[in-house]
């Protein structure tokens, strides 16, 4: 009896010491393998140096400081290289590992890592079955996953030149991915916050900052906050380097909130859910048409676009709180680029989705040229072969506000006239729109400009377009009423929204009797059936 705590105090002290002795064992094991590993990427043209490496049995960690890869991109002169000043993994449980394939680590630490890569760089070598084993890893659960002031560039493998280049500090929290040895991976995470960052795209001539994206699993949302793209060059120089005519953006999101989404997914269909999305923004955009139109492939209209989409996507409601948009124009001949403008827009969209039935709809509300108030209600059906439809309306419209947009790209100006009230409904598919405007107006008075600096009146036009605009109406009524045909082919290398306005200006054109070819076309048809 008497030698039995002793006997106890051996059996406790040769466990311990199989115990840390295997610890050591396992981790020595685990940074040789990793350093042969290393050494073996050489061959595959992948060049890795660090300062020092160090293996902490004793608290399960893993340090690697000064790390540097050096690579090439695949058929490429291009050198790829990354940095990492520390690396630091902590918290590595072993016996988990050992008995159930699973990898936990208490936290993976990445100070001031810079890394460039393009799309054609070469790939890490894919471990076979034999070099794996029969019992692949099946989970890996990682708590915490921080970046310090990381950066990131993408070059293109022909010129070698920069053309994305971004800075952010991360935090990812409760990671977890299972089913690891099979084709239906599954990963999620509990939490991320990702701040100051910032994007620039020196191709693209902007830059992009972000003050803080954050997402949330247990409260299902996504939070962006103060969100700003700016181009980095002035309008004239932005079109000259540009060359064709594109649309240069300036926009301003102070919050974008995402509720109901959960972040997981599957390696075999990833998807898009949420219940809803609130935003608000200011948006300012600018074309130069002077530069010659860019030649690309057809747009898609909102529903093709989004059936054609990698992934399923369901939004229950998208809502746009008061927002503001300005679309300014520079025409090829002239002086001063027109300007139209929508303020304080509202919008509410339902049923975002490229796997369900029926339609989405969508509400608009703005003051347009703040101005009149205008209504619009859009359509967009999921059934093949259904035609999209609009219906709007415009009222209380002091006309000369549209000054701004007719001056420098008509040469014409309105010194009075106020439209009581505008209707417009029309459908539309991938070719052409058809519909009617009607339009209810008052003592319209309008003045065709010489194409010079003092904007002089040409009284010969001015009396020609009097003509075609005379009232007639009694001498009770002071009320000109009015409707035309709104008839036009889509041009299919612009945007949906040019489609949409470029239909309603026909029929305002058509009003006061400037009908296409088109529009008389339809005129027959409708006056045959």
């Amino acid at each position: 009896m008497k030698n039995l705590p002793r006997k106890i105090i051996y059996f406790i002290a040769i466990a311990l010491v199989l115990f840390f002795g295997a610890r050591f064992f396992i981790y020595w094991k685990v940074k040789d393998a990793i350093v042969k590993k290393i050494a073996n990427l050489k061959e595959q043209g992948i060049h890795v140096r660090y300062n020092s490496f160090d293996v902490n049995s004793w608290n399960g960690s893993l340090s690697v400081k000064d790390l540097q890869i050096v690579t090439s991109a695949q058929d490429s002169a291009c050198l790829l290289a990354g940095t990492v000043q520390e690396l630091n993994v902590e918290g590595i449980f072993i016996l988990p590992l050992l008995l159930k394939k699973k990898l936990c680590i208490s936290s993976i630490t990445l100070v001031q890592p810079w890394f460039q890569y393009s799309r054609r760089s070469k790939k890490l070598p894919q471990q076979s079955k034999s070099e794996t084993g029969s019992s692949p890893l099946r989970e890996l659960q990682i708590d915490r996953i921080r970046i310090d002031s990381g950066k990131v560039e993408m070059i293109d493998s022909a010129s070698c030149g920069v053309t994305f280049r971004g800075r952010l500090n991360f935090k990812l929290s409760g990671i977890a991915l299972t089913n690891l040895s099979t084709d239906s991976m599954k990963w999620n995470a509990e939490a991320m916050t990702a701040e100051g960052i910032v994007v620039d795209l020196p191709t693209s001539f902007y830059k992009a900052t972000l003050q803080n994206l954050s997402y949330s699993r247990s409260d299902r949302s996504i939070q962006m906050d103060s969100f700003k793209l700016i181009p980095t060059l002035g309008r004239k120089e932005f079109a000259l380097k540009s060359g064709k005519q594109v649309d240069q953006f300036t926009l301003l999101l102070p919050l974008l909130k995402v509720t109901g989404f959960d972040l997981s997914k599957t390696a075999a269909k990833p998807s898009f859910i949420a219940e809803e999305i609130d935003l608000h923004f200011n948006l300012d955009v600018f074309r130069d048409k002077r530069n010659p139109r860019a030649i690309r492939s057809a747009t898609r209209l909102p529903v093709t676009f989004m059936q054609q989409l990698p992934f399923p996507v369901h939004i229950d409601t998208l809502i746009i709180s008061p927002s503001n948009i300005v679309y300014q124009e520079h025409p090829e001949k002239g002086d001063a680029a027109g300007r139209i403008s929508f303020n304080e827009l509202t919008a509410g969209i339902g049923n975002v989705s490229n796997d369900s039935t029926g339609e989405s709809r969508m509400k608009v509300h703005t003051r347009f040229m703040n101005a009149g108030e205008m209504n619009a209600d859009f359509t967009f059906p999921f059934q093949k072969g259904k035609p999209y439809s609009v219906k709007g309306s415009l009222v209380d419209f002091f006309m000369p506000e549209i000054n701004p947009m007719l001056e420098p790209i008509a040469h014409i100006r309105i010194e009075s006239g106020k439209i009581q009230a505008m209707k417009f409904n029309f459908i539309y598919d991938s070719r052409k729109s058809n519909g009617n405007l009607e339009l209810r107006y008052t003592d319209l008075k309008i003045l065709a400009l010489k194409d010079d600096e003092y904007k002089s009146t040409n009284k010969l036009v001015t009396l020609i377009i009097s003509a075609f605009v005379k009232k007639r109406i009694d001498k009770t009524n002071s009320i000109d009423e009015r409707t035309g045909t709104i008839a036009i082919e889509r041009d299919p290398q612009k945007a949906v929204l040019n489609y949409w306005w470029k239909s309603v200006l026909s029929g305002i054109k058509a009003v006061f009797g400037f009908e296409t070819a088109v529009q008389k076309e339809v005129n027959k048809k409708r006056a045959a059936d």
